[in-house]
């Protein structure tokens, strides 16, 4: 608090430049405030509206004298409520209201996209891991064919047969998953 900090506009040409606007200014850190997201706090600052207006690309000397904002920032207790915020405002015909969600569209498509793919790689690990398995359990039981006839010869049923090597391939997966 206290600094001077200079400021440079991108969006300035040399056309706005002939017209009045600032390619940079320098400002005076006021306060400090966190908005607890770093991708705002990183990007915007607070300034007083008639220097705002001088450091618009699209300045004009006949601003000065109107009363005008392009633009209000508003924060709610609970974001995802931010469509019932808006429905409720859409009466006020002469603002248009973007919420958290359009602006940052792309960015939530992204990490929908990637939810999906994800499961989709996880779902395949599963499957090579299952059909290996199954693979390992059809060389167990081909190897063991004399074992098997000698359970048979002394009594067991298949099913019983079946639930031992289904055992057997159900301790193989839990120790591959653990």
């Amino acid at each position: 608090v206290g600094d001077k900090v200079r400021i440079l506009n991108p969006q300035i040409n040399i056309s706005d430049t002939l017209s009045g606007a600032r390619f940079s200014m320098e400002f005076r850190v006021a306060g400090l405030f966190a908005t607890d997201t770093a991708r705002y706090d990183m990007k915007y600052g607070i300034v007083a509206l008639p220097w705002g207006r001088k450091f618009m690309a699209e300045y004009d000397p006949s601003l000065d004298k109107e009363e005008y904002v392009t633009g209000i920032a508003a924060n709610f207790k609970v974001p995802e409520h931010v469509d019932s915020y808006i429905a409720r405002l859409k009466d006020l015909k002469d603002f248009s209201f973007v919420s958290w969600k359009e602006s940052n569209q792309s960015l939530l498509f992204a990490l929908k996209l990637e939810k999906y793919t994800m499961q989709a790689i996880l779902l395949l690990i599963v499957l090579v891991a299952a059909f290996s398995i199954s693979g390992t359990m059809m060389m167990s039981v081909f190897k063991k064919r004399q074992h098997i006839a000698l359970l048979r010869s002394l009594g067991m049923s298949k099913f019983d047969i079946a639930k031992l090597f289904i055992a057997k391939g159900m301790a193989i997966g839990m120790i591959g998953a653990v």
